[in-house]
């Protein structure tokens, strides 16, 4: 049995579920996986499949001889197992999309620690039962699906293998396999980022790798932040940044200081224009909340939209024109290509009652009509590691398309309901073919619309 040992050095809380489990850290069924596939695709100079054949002709593969057959489409096992092992010092985070001040104070003072903004927001209802002003729930706080685990000691990684050579083809890569990856909830939002501090045994290790050479090999592009993060709260500072140009690049800003998407305003200057779904969306909403159905209040309103994947609220008052001439603009789901949120949030307020006691609340959902495309990951991916902020992605997957319905939940409840959804429109719209992240970013980097830049320097 041959041992490869690698010490971790953790940057950023890995999210858990399993946080309430001692020494919860990285689990070898995330990982395993992913570096199985980092290895395979190294191992064939960028193509999978071809890893594979490798694989299979040097016994590498759990289960397969090398005069065996193999199947593209299965994903198959490197022989080797894995366990992760930490120190006794480890944080946990609060993690919310936009916690005050106040608050921060408070959980701090607990002993706490916070990310107060960040892109994640699978449990606001949580969150919201954890602290107010009365202090911190400690049943809530202890109950809480997911918290931010930080290793303050280094993890280590123990590899255990049969076969020499396949421990020192990992061994040679593990570096840059952590550099490129990150693990956990909202992974690509730069949590859960770990870097190689030692392997053992050294001669096992080629030239060590830098990190912009790591991402270079791994990215079709990548960008650097232009300046170091301050020691004092870096963290909280990092996110902060991050949730604030991601929001500027897929929806635009609204709360401080107005901003357009830069997405809406790269799909306008295009040769053939594209404007996307939001415009659609709230003129079907103006149309319904004006009809005679039963199950809205017709009212002049206000309508403020809020997308799941963003914590920015747009405002649409009832004397703005949403009914362009069909002609005029070619409508796409355009922020599908940052990835496909589950729902959006659409509350109408009474701008004629004090405090806007009447409002409802709308949960619209985008259907692909062939029911293949549910869920798409962003192409683009945070990574934070030693004080530094990197922005990078991919070109989109070449099969990525697809016709959706636009659907809404009737009683505009918190949750969207399949048994009271109707359809908006009969109208569907797709998703912009032969689109290009890289030609998007450049022109996000360079636009001054409204006086929001993003301070990044390009590396690739």
């Amino acid at each position: 049995m041959y041992k490869l040992e690698v010490t971790l050095k953790q940057h950023t809380p890995l999210i858990h579920f399993q946080h309430d489990q001692e020494g919860a850290t990285l689990r070898a069924s995330e990982v395993k996986p992913k570096l199985d596939r980092f290895i395979l695709t190294k191992l064939g100079n960028g193509d999978y499949n071809k890893g594979k054949d490798k694989a299979k002709k040097n016994g590498w593969l759990i289960g397969v001889k090398p005069e065996d057959k193999i199947e593209y489409e299965k994903h198959y096992a490197l022989n080797y197992k894995m366990n992760f092992f930490i120190g006794k010092i480890q944080e946990e985070y609060f993690i919310a999309t936009n916690l005050i001040e106040d608050f921060v104070n408070l959980l701090e003072a607990r002993g706490i620690k916070t990310i107060p903004q960040s892109l994640y927001f699978a449990q606001e209802k949580q969150n919201n039962g954890i602290v107010g002003h009365w202090g911190v729930n400690e049943k809530n706080w202890k109950l809480i699906p997911q918290k931010g685990i930080l290793c303050k000691d280094n993890v280590e990684m123990k590899i255990f293998c049969l076969l020499s050579d396949l421990r020192k083809y990992i061994g040679e890569n593990i570096r840059e396999f952590f550099y490129v990856e990150n693990f956990g909830t909202r992974q690509n939002k730069g949590f859960g980022s770990f870097q190689v501090e030692n392997i053992t045994p050294k001669e096992i290790e080629k030239e060590q790798i830098s990190i912009e050479s790591a991402l270079k090999n791994n990215f079709d592009f990548v960008y650097k932040y232009n300046y170091f993060i301050p020691e004092d709260n870096y963290l909280q500072e990092s996110f902060k940044i991050i949730q604030n140009d991601y929001q500027l690049l897929k929806a635009g800003k609204n709360h401080g200081r107005y901003a357009k998407s830069k997405l809406f305003l790269y799909g306008i200057s295009l040769k053939n224009p594209i404007r996307w779904e939001k415009r659609i969306i709230k003129r079907e909403i103006y149309r319904l909340s004006q009809s005679s159905n039963d199950e809205y209040q017709k009212f002049p309103y206000t309508l403020f939209v809020r997308g799941n994947n963003s914590n920015t609220f747009g405002k649409l008052n009832t004397d703005q024109k949403w009914f362009d001439k069909k002609s005029e603009f070619d409508y796409k789901y355009l922020r599908a290509v940052l990835g496909i949120a589950e729902q959006f949030e659409f509350i109408i307020y009474d701008p004629s009652e004090k405090n806007n006691k009447s409002k409802k609340k709308y949960i619209v959902k985008l259907k692909d009509s062939s029911g293949k495309i549910e869920r798409f990951k962003s192409p683009l991916t945070f990574k934070i590691i030693d004080k530094r902020i990197y922005l990078l992605g991919n070109e989109l997957p070449g099969n990525l398309r697809g016709d959706f319905s636009l659907f809404i939940s009737v009683k505009g409840d918190d949750e969207y309901s399949e048994e009271r959804k109707i359809k908006l429109t009969e109208e569907k719209i797709s998703i912009p073919e032969n689109f290009s992240i890289k030609d998007f970013i450049e022109f996000a980097m360079s636009d001054k619309t409204n006086g929001e830049n993003l301070n990044y320097t390009k590396i690739l």
